[in-house]
Order: structure tokens, then sequence, then C-alpha cells
């Protein structure tokens, strides 16, 4: 019988017989498909991660297991206060660091270093053969002097040329492992740079300006920053801390 009322095709007639004469099929039928759906749901994995983008046999997505592999990733962050109170923004770090330092994934926290030791000892990074050379120079330069200085003695040779600070910063900074140092602890120079006078509130080796309008808390995490799951989560909890310290 060809049911009355909207149009079918008549291929639905079948169908359309059969949900009149079971009303419940079509409610138990879409029952089964939502539990289905959830079912699956529950059991389909989400990689979060950026390298899941990349297909899975090219050469890089392996390289980035074997370098994961080799050397656990470690995330960073930093954590920024500013205001005109130096105290309050010295007080606030601290708070910063200590609540940071709780976290699960947290490797480590600081929010001062004081870098002076390092850098009284850069110049034993100079290579060996480096410091030959300038031991040459400083000879050559005590030679002539003191020839100079000697009645009779002739220098057959011209005064030898001392070395500007210029000089000897450029020729130090070529060397790689005293030019990382020296970025490293946030300089421009491998000889001490005279410092303006720090705010009273400040602490040494505070990660302040000197003025104490800005402070700094650094701190290193287990994980990756690749993981956009993951890096949520920590930018989520780092922008709870700081609202906090509205309060």
């Amino acid at each position: 019988m060809k049911p009355e009322g909207v149009p079918v095709a008549p291929k639905a007639h079948p169908y359309v017989e059969f949900c009149r004469r079971h009303h419940a099929a079509p409610i138990v039928f879409s029952l089964l498909l939502v539990a289905f759906g959830v079912f699956s749901g529950r059991r389909v994995g989400l990689d979060p991660s950026t390298s899941s983008l990349l297909p899975a046999d090219t050469p890089t997505l392996a390289a980035l297991d074997e370098l994961e592999r080799r050397v656990p990733s470690a995330s960073r962050a930093t954590f920024l206060v500013a205001s005109s109170d130096p105290a309050f923004n010295v007080a606030a770090t601290a708070r910063i660091r200590d609540e940071v330092a709780r976290w699960d994934e947290t490797r480590w926290a600081l929010d001062r270093r004081d870098p002076q030791a390092l850098m009284e000892r850069r110049l034993q990074l100079v290579p060996a053969d480096e410091l030959a050379a300038l031991a040459d120079d400083v000879e050559a330069i005590i030679d002539w002097e003191e020839c100079e200085r000697l009645p009779g003695c002739i220098n057959l040779e011209s005064k030898p040329e001392i070395p500007t600070r210029e000089e000897l910063d450029a020729r130090f900074m070529a060397i790689p492992e005293i030019a990382s140092l020296v970025r490293y602890l946030g300089r421009t120079s491998v000889f001490e740079e005279p410092e303006g006078a720090r705010h009273e509130a400040v602490p040494d080796g505070a990660l302040c300006a000197r003025d104490g309008t800005v402070c700094a808390v650094e701190a290193a995490f287990e994980g990756s920053p690749s993981n956009l799951a993951y890096a949520t989560t920590i930018l989520e909890r780092g922008e709870a801390l700081l609202a906090a310290l509205r309060r």
C-alpha cells in the first residue's frame, strides 16, 4: 500500500511501511547508533603533539624520536612581574618560584642567579694555543721596553703595539666558548662593564632590572612544548598563578 501524505520515493516505500507497523524500531535504531558512537569515541585516541602532523614514515619523525630517546625533552618558561614597586616585584617572584617548584612537572625554578663566579673564570676557557700567542705578544712588549731602558741596548725593531681593550675583546669574543659564556651571562663584552646603582630592594643576583621595576622567574619543566595539550596546561597554570597575584 502506498503511504498517503508527503510524496515518497518508490524505493523508500518498504522502509516507510516498516516504520508504520513498528513505531519503536527507528528509536531503537537511533539509540544503537548513539551507543555505538559513544563506545567508539572512548576508544579513539588523539595525539596532541605537532609531530603527529608528519607522515609516520618520514625521516624527520624518526630523527625526532631518536632525539627524544637520547635527550629527554624539557620546556622552559619565564614569568615576568612588572610594577613601580620593586619590593612587591621581588616578593611576588619569590612566591611564584615557590609555587612553581611544587608542580610535579617542574625540574627547577629560580628567581636569582649570581654569575660573578663564572665571569671571574671566563679566561680559563681560552685555548692553550691562544694563551701561548698572548704570552708571546706580552713577552715581545716587555723585551722591547727592557732594551729601551738598558744603556747600550738598541732595539732593531719598532715598538710592538699594545692592543687596545676593543682589540682584545674582539680577539677573545672570537673564541666560541668564551662568546657563548659571555652571552649566556647577558653581557656583550669579556671585560667587566660598569653597572648602574641597584635599587635597595633588589637582592644580589636577583633576576630583576637594576631599578627593580621588572623581575622574572625562570623555570624548566618535564615534557615537550610541542605537545599542545601539555603546553596549554602549563600556560593555564601560569596565567592562574599570575592572576592570583593581582587579588
